[in-house]
């Protein structure tokens, strides 16, 4: 029993993590395409579970679109990254990945939605590149099933602990691989000696 419930831990642990491994960076498919990134995260969970979230959707809000929805399945372990056209958009929507478990026995499983507030949430692209659309931490204030939460903009990780995670799933020799490169040459010749930041330069 001990060893069965070993390997349905290691068997939820890997469906968590392939999800995470499945869509890589690729090369872009026109000049227009803008690569978003930013990374969230839910601090008031434990484990891998505040790593977990699913679902992500960014809604469009300029220019108007029959289907503003834009439903992103790339997530790694907290980073988000998503390709877009230039215009003005907000997070939408994601869901969270719960479980509960005393000792090695998972007790229970869920999912929980959250509707992202419209309130300081919004970002615009002006032009094709990358964008970084910042670091959340999304705080649940009581239980999974009665979720009352609010998300806060973090400092870490920063822009450049994201860009060296997406680099480990980009593709060599793409397009994008060379524009996150420059971004993170850019990052890191702005760093001070004791490892603090002058004002670093936007992206977009």
């Amino acid at each position: 029993m001990k060893h069965f419930a070993y390997a349905l831990l290691l068997v939820l642990f890997l469906n968590l993590t392939g999800c995470a491994t499945a869509a890589r960076i690729t090369e872009r498919e026109s000049p227009d395409e803008v690569l978003i990134y930013g990374y969230v995260m839910m601090s008031s969970l434990s484990g891998i579970d505040k790593y977990y979230l699913t679902n992500f959707t960014f809604k469009q809000i300029d220019p108007p679109s029959e289907e503003p929805y834009k439903y992103c399945g790339r997530y790694l372990g907290g980073v988000i990254y998503h390709v877009l056209k230039p215009g003005s958009y907000r997070i939408d929507s994601f869901k969270s990945f719960t479980s509960k478990s005393l000792g090695p026995y998972v007790l229970s499983q869920s999912y929980v939605n959250y509707t992202v507030p419209v309130k300081d949430n919004g970002f615009t692209v002006t032009k094709p590149g990358l964008y970084y659309f910042g670091t959340y931490d999304v705080v649940n204030r009581q239980n999974y099933m009665n979720v009352e939460y609010e998300v806060n903009r973090v400092n870490y990780p920063s822009e450049e602990d994201v860009i060296v995670r997406l680099l480990e799933f980009t593709d060599k020799g793409t397009y994008w691989e060379k524009m996150l490169n420059n971004r993170l040459s850019q990052l890191r010749k702005w760093r001070l000696p004791d490892g603090k930041k002058t004002r670093v330069p936007k992206v977009n």
